[in-house]
């Protein structure tokens, strides 16, 4: 099975809502991306 990257989901429920969004939008949810692979990343060592 295909595992999708987060910012695909993303556009891909945008293009299905039909609705523009500008590239600070993007930029914005990369970087929540990254802040909780981070997190997460860290948890798993101090585990």
């Amino acid at each position: 099975m295909q595992e999708f990257q987060p910012i695909d989901v993303f556009k891909y429920y945008l293009n299905n809502l039909q609705t523009e969004v500008d590239a600070e939008v993007f930029d914005k949810f990369n970087e929540i991306v990254s802040k909780c692979r981070e997190e997460q990343e860290l948890g798993k060592n101090h585990s």
